[in-house]
């Protein structure tokens, strides 16, 4: 079990979690469907360009891009417009972290 004081092995455990939650989350989505997914991905965009986050939280936010195209197949094909905005202001980002997510 990793520790508050294992400072790197606690960030590969807190990133794992986040991967799970995320995944989990896309499958909860494709379950609720598509005009569910249509009505939350406005807020996802948004919180993926908010400056003001902290970059745990837009973390977050960014590895649904990585599942809800999978989870959803074509159906998102409508979001990929959307989202690429967001994605290449990420790779902007100074935080190296956020910066590969998206790749």
């Amino acid at each position: 079990m990793y520790s508050l004081h294992d400072g790197l092995g606690f960030v590969r455990l807190f990133s794992n979690v986040i991967f799970v939650v995320c995944l989990g989350l896309s499958e909860v989505l494709f379950g609720l469907g598509f005009e569910r997914l249509s009505q939350l991905m406005p807020d996802v965009i948004a919180a993926t360009e908010k400056t003001s986050l902290p970059a745990h939280i837009k973390e977050g936010y960014l590895m649904l891009y990585l599942y809800l195209p999978s989870t959803f197949g074509p159906e998102f094909t409508p979001f990929i417009g959307d989202i690429l905005p967001s994605i290449l202001k990420v790779c902007a980002h100074p935080l190296v972290a956020l910066c590969g997510l998206p790749l």
